[in-house]
């Protein structure tokens, strides 16, 4: 019988008998803590032993396993493996090290600064010389660590090289880790490409390591303490990093493209300010510079940057492939000792077989700014067919959220229960339109939410269903009717991702989306101060059930001659999908589920309103709202700039999140103005007051008499 069998029946008795054994307490409890310490003190003795029988190992299986001869470095250099009209690509094949050099300029853009050697900060001198930092899952310690390639695999022999059609392709082995992983780097007509074949990422016999993570070329292009320069960052709207800006202390930057897997939701809020929108960095150095464009695999990415001082001497930002989510569970083995144990649980691949890809395209002379890397972007969407060119965008817009109703808690004959309350009925939406009309106010567009069956926060409607606390049939159609015969565009919300209630065709048990563990992935608001999640929370319709979800409700919005839809949070939330017994749904699937949903708001000409801007729904939206028009201003940033604005302010309407929600409403407005954005508020035209004391609380900055005179101005 082992001890934890012993201490459990022991505490059994210890219940059973309380009077019976009282006398022999002391004893028996100074004799058990002699046991659980021996037994603690043995435990960290055989691990220790076999951590170091392990190291023994390992030192033996880097000779033996994947293991050649070490690289003679000192009689390798660079030769040429591809060439066009625009660049040259060479390779170092024994170091894997490869430069790219600009034909008209001369410029060389090393994958490690050839000057390695000089730098006096870097605790790891061999990460200055890889092209690769590996996070590994280890399986039986369930444990992550990092391995730099070229510490772990080329110093130890263990790399091998093919050529390629424009290229070069190298295939690193790890010994410790027991991994194969390739990558390949090709010209082609408009840049350089760099590449992980994750389709190919093998692991040698009993294997217990697994990849999490590859930061990729973490030295691309990294500038010196000598060289003039800033990094850019898509924090926001845009952030500059200035070269060696001395802020040595400040935290490096790094942050999820699309941001945070909602799937994954945490019991307290992280910190971040602003949303990576756009998969894309940039570096300017000199006269030169480049914007890297994640091509595939951006869904599962992050992006970081660190000037000169943080870690090394040099200038540097660069993307990491995410190829596995993960969760760390904490359980209890047993109530009586206090000890714990850690399950980890992993999902499949995220990349599904498809290369992780970054497309380097260049920039000189005096498009070398981020005003030229913002418009080679933007034409680079242009080729790839991934930008809508809305006529829409040709006017700028004062663009309305108006809220219907809301279900509020509210006693009826003395028991408390959710009361559907009228916020801005079907005819105050017409007054609205009326009075700023009369007052000269014109391109206006409305969207209205909140504005169906249940109001807003309530079940899942995917058909035109009016709520009678707003008005009749006849009232909706004939507010219809008005807007269209003044030009006013007029949305109608649908929202596809949150629901509250089960209702009309989906259910909060089968249609729900489920994190690791088989939870569900429940959202959350969360408290200003705390951080701390709040009681209030919802669930996520399965990324599967969206596109016929937005079908079902385009047709019957359909059948009331409404032909402008808006979808709420497709284009500022990104989650996938993990239940047990079936595969996961990714981000990556995900994004494909939301284009088809967005080609079924537009299949028949309509126009399309998107809220958030992540790029995937450029190539659909007409307008896009709640962009941001600047940075979250870390430590480590310099300056905010309007990247965003700048690539696409010609092709989709954009607004900034609503002015009169904004914590200083006037410089919000001038930076609006500065970046060339149309204007958004939401508003209601009821009594706000209702809302006091709600979880709606923070609509009551939404007063339509408060701010009527002031959109007016």
């Amino acid at each position: 019988m082992d001890i934890k069998t012993k201490l459990f029946k022991f505490k059994r008795a210890l219940h059973r008998n309380r009077e019976a054994i009282a006398k022999t307490i002391s004893i028996a409890m100074t004799v058990i803590l002699v046991i659980v310490v021996a037994y603690g003190a043995f435990a960290i003795y055989k691990s220790d032993i076999a951590y170091e029988e392990s190291q023994k190992k390992e030192e033996v299986s880097e000779d033996e396993i994947l293991a050649g001869s070490k690289p003679d470095y000192k009689n390798s250099t660079y030769q040429k493996v591809a060439e066009n009209d625009e660049l040259i690509l060479e390779a170092n094949l024994v170091s894997a090290e490869i430069c790219v050099t600009e034909k008209s300029s001369g410029k060389k853009w090393y994958s490690n600064p050839p000057d390695y050697s000089n730098d006096n900060i870097v605790a790891i001198k061999g990460q200055l010389r890889c092209q690769m930092l590996v996070t590994f899952f280890d399986l039986d310690k369930r444990t992550i660590i990092e391995y730099d390639n070229y510490t772990y695999s080329i110093n130890k022999g263990c790399m091998t090289y093919e050529l390629i059609e424009d290229g070069v392709k190298f295939k690193f082995g790890f010994p410790r880790a027991n991994v194969y992983i390739p990558v390949q780097y090709t010209l082609c007509d408009d840049g350089f490409q760099a590449e992980i074949v994750t389709s190919e990422i093998e692991g040698v016999g009993s294997n217990p390591y697994l990849v999490e993570s590859i930061g990729f070329l973490p030295y691309f292009g990294a500038g010196t303490m000598q060289d003039d320069g800033y990094l850019f960052v898509p924090d926001g709207s845009g952030a500059l990093i200035n070269y060696n800006n001395g802020k040595n202390k400040a935290m490096i930057y790094t942050s999820q493209v699309f941001g945070a897997n909602a799937t994954l939701a945490k019991s307290k809020a992280d910190t971040v300010k602003e949303r990576i929108s756009m998969p894309v960095f940039g570096n300017k150095c000199n006269d030169n510079g480049f914007i890297a464009v994640i091509v595939s695999g951006e869904a599962n990415s992050s992006i970081t940057a660190r000037p000169s001082g943080l870690l090394s001497t040099y200038n540097t930002v660069y993307p990491t492939a995410i190829l596995r989510d993960y969760s760390l569970l904490l359980e209890s083995t047993s109530v009586w000792v206090g000890m714990e144990t850690r399950v980890l649980a992993y999902s499949d691949d995220l990349m599904c077989g498809k290369n992780y890809a970054v497309r380097y395209l260049f920039v000189e002379g005096e498009e070398a700014n981020y005003v030229g890397m913002a418009e080679r972007y933007r034409d680079f969407l242009y080729e790839q067919k991934a930008l809508k060119n809305s006529k829409l965008a040709e006017d700028k817009y004062l663009v309305l959220d108006l809220v219907g109703a809301v279900s509020i808690e509210k006693y009826v004959f003395g028991i408390k229960q959710p009361v559907v309350t009228a916020l801005t009925t079907y005819n105050d939406v017409v007054n609205i339109v009326k009075e700023l009309k009369e007052r000269g106010v014109d391109k206006l567009v409305i969207n209205y939410t909140g504005a169906l069956d249940g109001g807003l926060n309530n079940k899942l409607f995917s058909s035109v269903k009016t709520e009678s606390v707003l008005g009749s049939k006849k009232d909706f159609k004939a507010m219809i009717e008005y807007l269209e015969k003044e030009n006013v565009i007029f949305f109608l919300e649908s929202n596809p991702v949150d629901f509250y209630n089960s209702g009309n065709g989906y259910d909060n048990n089968s249609d729900s989306t489920y994190s690791f563990f088989d939870k569900y992935a429940f959202q959350h608001t969360y408290e200003l101060d705390s951080l701390k999640a709040t009681s209030e929370r919802w669930h996520l319709l399965h990324p599967a059930k969206i596109p016929e979800f937005v079908e079902k409700f385009v047709e019957s919005a359909g059948s009331w001659n409404i032909s402008h839809i808006s979808l709420a949070r497709i284009g500022e939330v990104l989650y996938s999908d993990y239940s047990e017994g079936v595969p996961s749904t990714t981000r990556a699937h995900t994004i494909e589920l939301y284009k088809q949903a967005m080609q079924a708001a537009t299949k028949n000409g309509e126009t399309l309103m998107v809220h958030g801007g992540n790029t995937y729904v450029l190539g659909y939206a007409d307008i896009v709202t709640d962009t941001s028009t600047g940075c979250s201003d870390y430590d480590v940033q310099d300056s905010a700039i309007p990247f965003y604005q700048i690539a696409f302010q010609g092709n989709t309407v954009l607004t900034p999140a609503p002015l009169n929600c904004s914590v200083d409403y006037t410089y919000e407005f001038l930076r609006a103005l500065e970046t060339g954005c149309s204007l958004k508020y939401n508003l209601i035209y009821g009594d706000v007051g209702d809302l006091v004391g709600t979880e709606y609380n923070t609509m009551v900055s939404y007063s339509y008499h408060f701010w009527k005179d002031i959109i007016v101005e």
